[in-house]
C-alpha cells in the first residue's frame, strides 16, 4: 500500500478572517473548490467538530491568543477532507492585526506535497522569514527583506523584485540586492521580454543558460546573467510582480532553489500588498488633511453615536467660537450643539445616521449671537462593505454672497427669459465677431439645432451658399454702421441644409452686442408660389382647353373629308397612300388633342369604379414588355381589392406616363418599383412640398433607381412642353397631362426628387364609397363574357342611288362651315334630305319652319347665339319626340347629363369619319 503523507500549502486571511488568498501546493482536487471561496469567511470552508467553533478559533488567533494546532475537515462534498490548520497572525501598523497566515496539511496518498520537498532547515528558515515579515509596515524595508533573503536563501549574486505600478500598469524596480544603483530605472511593459511575459503567464521559470534570442534591453541581457529564475507574485486573481533571480554562473540554479524562491514569493505577497495598501493609506491621509485644512466650507465627521470625530478649521472657525483646533471639539456630543438645536437639524441626523443622505439650502441658518446667514448642509452616511451605517460626514457651505447674487440675476434672466422665449420669431444674439451668445427655442426649431449647437457657433452657418451669405453679410454690416437693419428678406440655411427664406429685423443691444428677429416666411412664399402655379396652370389649362376644341372641329374637317375621299373617289393607289398618311396624321393629332384636353380637365372622362390592384398588373405587364430586359420592374400591391372612382382609361394614361418617365430615367440597367397601399389622414399632411387634406386615399407609388431629379428643375417638371428628353423621345406634355388627370381626378401627386438616387413620385387618389359592396360586385361579375363581334364596314350608297319612299328629314347645327358641309354632303349621299343651320338660332328658325317634322337632329354643342343645349331645349318644348344626336369635340361627360334623362338620343364625339358618323345616325334613328 502506498504510504498516507501530508500534503501543504498555504493560506491567506484578512484582517476580519475572510479567505483573501491561495498559495502554490494545494492539491488538484481542491484547488477550484478553495479559489470559489476567495473574499468569504474562513469558518464557511471548514467544518470542525461539535466542540469548536471556526470563528472562535479566528477571534482567539487576532487577539494574540496562542493556539494549537487545529484539525477539521475541508467543506467538499458529503464526508470532506480531514486537514490540520497551523495559524500565524500577521501584524501591521500601530501593532494591529492585519491578516491571518493559515499553514494547512491534508493527507493524499502519495507524497506530492511542494512544501514536504524541501530540507528542515529551509523551512524552518521561511518560517521565520514570514515571523519578521509581520513586523515591517514600511514597503522599502519590506522589499529589501525580502531580496535580502532570497539572495541567502539561493546564494545568488543578483535578486530584483518587481511590482507592477498601479498608475501606468509598467513593472518597476522596487528593491534589490546587488544591483547596480544606475540600472533601478528599468521599466517593463507587460508581456515585454521574459519578466513582462512572466506578468502575463504567471508560470515561474528556471534557466540555466541564458537564451539565443534577447533583446538587447531585457534585464537579463543588461545584467548579464547565465541563470536565472523568474517567479510571479501573484494576489486573488491578478499578477502583481516578478521576484528575479540572478547568477553569472551557467546552470547555477536547482529545482529547490526555485522551490525555495516560489515559497519565498508565496510568503510575501501577504506583506507586499499589506505595505502598498499601507502607502496608498498614508498618501491618501495626507491628501485628505491638506483638503480638509484648505477646504472653503466646514466639514465635520461623528461616529454613529452622533460624537464628532473630525472637524476641520473652516467648521471649528464658523461654529465653535474659542476653540483653538479639532482636539477642542472631538467627541463632543453633535446633537447638543447649538447650530443643531436652533436650526432644527436633530431629526435629519438621526435619519442621516440611519443611512439616509440629505442636501439642504437654509435661507436664515442660525448662528451663535442671533446671527442668520445662508447655508447649505449636505449629509452623506459613512458605511462598511455589509452596508451597516458607522458614522457620516456632514459639509457647511456659507451660500449668502452667491444667492444673493444668484437671486438678483435670476430675477433679470427671468424677465428677458420671459420676454425672449415668448417671442414668436426666431431670436439670436451674437457678438461683433459673428460668435452666437444665445438663441430662443423659435430659432433653435427653425433652424433644425439644438440650442447648444448654436451658442458659440459662427453666425455665418446660417447663410446657406455664397450668394446668400454676401445678401445676410450687407445685412449685417448694416446693423453694425446703424444700430438697427429695417425689414429685410434673406435665406436662412437649416442644420440639414435645408433653404428657409425669412424676414429679419436687428438691433444693437450693447457696444459689441447685437440681436436679430428673423421670421420664417415659407408658408407665405411657397403660398404664393401655388397661387402663381395655380393661376398659370389654370391659364394655361384654359388656353389647351380651348385650342384643343378648335383644333378638333379643324381635325374633324380634315378627318371627314379624307374618309369621304377615300370612300367614294376612285384614287390611284399613290393618292390613296397619300389619303391613308393624312388619316394617319390626323388620329395622332386627335390623341396629341386628347392630351390637351385632359391637361385643361375637359377631357374624355367615364367615371366608374376601377380596381386598382389588377390594373397596376397589367400595366407593370406592358412597361416590361417596353423596356429592355435589364430594367427590372417590381410590383407590391396589398391583398384585398383597392377601388377608387376614375376614369379608367385616363387614370391609366397618367400612371403610365409615370412609369415611362421612370423607364426613360433608368435607361438600360436599373429598378422600377410600383407599389400600392391604402392611406387614411386624420388631418392636412405635408408630402414634401403638397399639402394633402385629411381623408382615405390610395397611394400608387412609382419608384426608380435613375440618376433623381436636379432640384432646380422641381418647379417647372409639370410645366406643359418642359423635358429634359430630346424632341424625339417626348412631347413634354406627360407630366403635365399627369398632373391634369389626377386633379381631375381629385387626387394630388407629390414628387421627392433624391438627387443621384432615383426620383420617387406618389399619387393620391381618393378611395371610392363602399369598398365591400364594390368587392362583392367584382366577384359576382367575374363571369366570362362573350366577345362582341366589330361593327361590319359600311357601304356609302352612291351620289344619284334611287330615294326610298318617304325619305327622312334631318337638320345638321354646326357653326364650322366645313363640318356642316361633310356632314350634308355623307348624309345626303346616305339617303337623307338634309337642311344645315350655321348656330342655334338658325336651327331654332329652320325647325320651327318645318314645324319639326326632322327624323333627326345633329346638334353641336358650341355654337354662336345659341348653344345646343339651349337650342335642344327650345326643340323638345316644341316636339317632346324629338331624335336628337348631340355632337361635340368635348367628352361626353362634359355634356349636362339631364339633357340624357330629357331625351337625348346619341352622342358622337369629334374628330369622326364617314364610317363613324353614318354608324352613329343609323344607330339613333333605329332606336328611335
Amino acid at each position: 500500500m502506498p504510504q498516507r503523507s501530508e500534503q501543504k500549502f498555504l493560506l491567506f486571511l484578512d484582517g476580519t478572517g475572510r479567505l483573501i488568498g491561495l498559495g502554490p501546493g494545494a492539491p488538484e482536487s481542491l484547488e477550484p473548490f478553495l479559489t470559489g471561496k476567495i473574499g468569504k469567511p474562513f469558518w464557511e470552508c471548514f467544518l470542525l467538530p461539535d466542540s469548536q467553533r471556526m470563528d472562535s478559533v479566528l477571534k482567539a488567533v487576532l487577539t494574540e491568543q496562542k493556539i494549537q494546532p487545529t484539525r477539521g475537515a475541508l467543506a467538499v462534498g458529503k464526508s470532506g477532507a480531514e486537514c490540520t490548520f497551523e495559524f500565524t497572525l500577521m501584524s501591521g501598523r500601530e501593532n494591529k492585526a492585519s491578516g491571518i497566515l493559515v499553514h494547512a496539511s491534508v493527507g493524499v496518498g502519495e507524497d506530492h506535497g511542494s512544501l514536504a520537498r524541501l530540507p528542515e532547515a529551509t523551512l524552518a528558515r521561511l518560517m521565520e522569514f514570514a515571523k519578521k515579515l509581520n513586523l515591517i509596515s514600511d514597503m522599502d524595508p519590506l522589499v529589501a527583506m525580502v531580496c535580502q533573503t532570497a539572495a541567502e536563501m539561493t546564494q545568488s549574486e543578483i535578486v530584483v523584485l518587481f511590482l507592477r505600478d498601479r498608475m501606468t500598469g509598467m513593472l518597476r524596480v522596487a528593491g534589490h540586492s546587488g544591483m547596480p544603483e544606475d540600472l533601478t530605472d528599468i521599466a517593463i511593459h507587460e508581456g515585454e521580454g521574459l519578466i513582462g511575459r512572466i506578468l502575463t503567464t504567471g508560470k515561474s521559470v528556471r534557466e540555466g543558460k541564458p537564451p539565443s534570442i534577447l533583446e538587447l534591453t531585457d534585464p537579463v541581457h543588461i545584467l548579464a546573467a547565465n541563470s536565472f529564475m523568474l517567479v510571479p507574485l501573484a494576489h486573488g486573481h491578478r499578477n502583481i510582480g516578478v521576484l528575479a533571480v540572478f547568477s553569472k554562473q551557467e546552470n547555477y540554479f536547482t529545482e529547490v532553489d526555485l522551490l525555495t524562491t516560489s515559497r519565498l514569493a508565496d510568503l510575501s505577497i501577504a506583506g507586499v500588498v499589506r505595505s502598498q495598501v499601507n502607502r496608498d493609506l498614508e498618501r491618501l491621509e495626507a491628501s485628505t488633511r491638506m483638503i480638509l485644512d484648505e477646504a472653503p466650507m466646514g466639514i465635520l465627521a461623528i461616529n454613529s453615536e452622533g460624537r464628532i470625530s473630525l472637524a476641520n478649521p473652516e467648521y471649528i472657525s464658523a461654529f465653535h467660537d474659542g476653540a483653538t483646533g479639532a482636539a477642542d471639539v472631538i467627541g463632543r456630543n453633535f446633537f447638543s450643539s447649538e447650530i443643531v438645536l436652533q436650526n432644527g437639524l436633530s431629526q435629519r441626523i438621526v435619519d442621516l445616521l440611519q443611512g439616509r443622505s440629505f442636501d439642504w439650502e437654509f435661507d436664515n441658518f442660525k448662528l451663535r449671537g442671533g446671527r442668520r446667514m445662508s447655508y447649505r448642509v449636505q449629509g452623506k452616511p459613512l458605511t462598511t462593505d455589509v452596508e451597516r451605517v458607522v458614522g457620516a460626514v456632514i459639509i457647511f457651505q456659507d451660500i449668502s454672497t452667491r444667492l444673493k447674487a444668484t437671486r438678483a440675476l435670476e430675477d433679470s434672466e427671468q424677465r428677458y427669459r420671459k420676454l425672449f422665449e415668448a417671442s414668436r420669431d426666431a431670436l439670436i444674439v451674437f457678438r461683433g465677431n459673428g460668435q452666437i451668445i444665445d438663441v430662443n427655442h423659435v430659432a433653435a426649431d427653425m433652424l433644425s439645432y439644438s440650442r447648444e449647437d448654436l451658442i458659440n457657433a459662427s453666425i455665418g452657418i446660417l447663410a446657406p451658399g455664397s450668394v446668400e451669405a454676401r445678401i445676410f453679410q450687407v445685412a449685417l454690416d448694416e446693423l453694425d454702421e446703424h444700430g438697427h437693419l429695417a425689414r429685410r428678406e434673406i435665406v436662412l440655411a437649416t442644420s440639414e441644409k435645408e433653404k428657409i427664406p425669412a424676414e429679419i429685423t436687428g438691433v444693437r443691444i450693447s457696444e459689441d452686442v447685437f440681436q436679430i428677429a428673423a421670421r420664417d416666411v415659407s408658408d407665405r412664399v411657397q403660398l404664393e408660389r401655388r397661387l402663381m402655379h395655380s393661376q398659370k396652370m389654370e391659364a394655361i389649362g384654359t388656353l389647351a382647353g380651348g385650342i384643343a376644341h378648335d383644333f378638333n372641329n379643324l381635325l374633324a374637317s380634315i378627318m371627314g373629308y379624307s374618309s369621304l375621299l377615300k370612300e367614294t373617289a376612285e384614287l390611284s393607289p399613290e393618292t390613296t397612300r397619300a389619303v391613308e398618311a393624312i388619316l394617319s396624321a390626323t388620329m395622332s393629332a386627335k390623341e396629341l388633342t386628347g392630351q390637351l384636353l385632359a391637361f385643361g380637365r375637359r377631357g374624355k372622362y367615364q367615371v366608374r369604379p376601377v380596381e386598382l390592384g389588377d390594373l397596376l398588373g397589367s400595366l407593370r405587364e406592358l412597361v416590361m414588355h417596353s423596356t429592355q430586359k435589364d430594367v427590372e420592374v417590381r410590383t407590391h400591391v396589398p391583398g384585398g381589392d383597392v377601388f377608387i372612382m376614375a376614369d379608367r382609361g385616363q387614370i391609366s394614361a397618367a400612371i403610365m406616363a409615370v412609369l415611362i418617365n421612370a423607364r426613360d430615367a433608368v435607361g438600360g440597367d436599373g429598378l422600377i418599383e410600383l407599389s400600392l397601399r391604402k392611406l387614411r389622414l386624420g388631418g392636412p399632411f405635408e408630402d414634401m412640398n403638397l399639402t394633402v387634406p385629411g381623408g382615405e386615399y390610395a397611394v400608387i407609388e412609382v419608384a426608380d433607381s435613375g440618376p433623381g431629379i436636379p432640384l432646380d428643375l422641381m418647379d417647372k417638371i409639370f410645366d406643359p412642353y418642359f423635358s429634359t428628353k430630346s424632341n424625339e423621345i417626348g412631347s413634354g406634355l406627360g407630366l403635365a397631362v399627369v398632373d391634369g388627370i389626377v386633379a381631375h381626378h381629385d387626387g394630388y401627386i407629390a414628387v421627392d426628387p433624391r438627387p443621384g438616387e432615383g426620383a420617387i413620385f406618389r399619387i393620391y387618389i381618393p378611395l371610392a364609397q363602399n369598398q365591400e359592396e364594390l368587392r362583392q360586385q367584382k366577384r359576382r361579375s367575374a363571369k366570362p363574357k362573350t366577345a362582341q363581334l366589330p361593327f361590319a364596314e359600311l357601304e356609302l350608297p352612291a351620289a344619284n342611288a334611287d330615294k326610298e319612299p318617304g325619305r327622312r328629314r334631318v337638320l345638321v347645327a354646326e357653326d364650322e362651315e366645313l363640318i356642316r358641309n361633310f356632314c350634308k354632303t355623307v348624309l345626303t349621299r346616305r339617303g337623307f334630305d338634309v337642311e344645315v343651320a350655321e348656330d342655334g338660332q338658325a336651327a331654332i328658325e329652320i325647325f320651327e319652319k318645318y314645324d319639326g317634322q326632322f327624323d333627326l337632329i345633329l346638334l353641336d354643342m358650341v355654337m354662336p347665339r345659341l348653344n345646343g343645349e339651349a337650342a335642344f331645349r327650345k326643340m323638345k318644348a316644341i316636339r317632346p319626340d324629338i331624335c336628337v344626336l348631340l355632337s361635340s369635340g368635348f367628352s361626353e361627360e362634359s355634356v349636362a347629363q339631364d339633357l340624357f334623362t330629357m331625351g337625348v338620343a346619341g352622342f358622337i364625339e369629334k374628330p369622326y369619319d364617314v364610317p363613324q358618323l353614318i354608324k352613329e345616325v343609323d344607330r339613333v334613328l333605329s332606336a328611335s
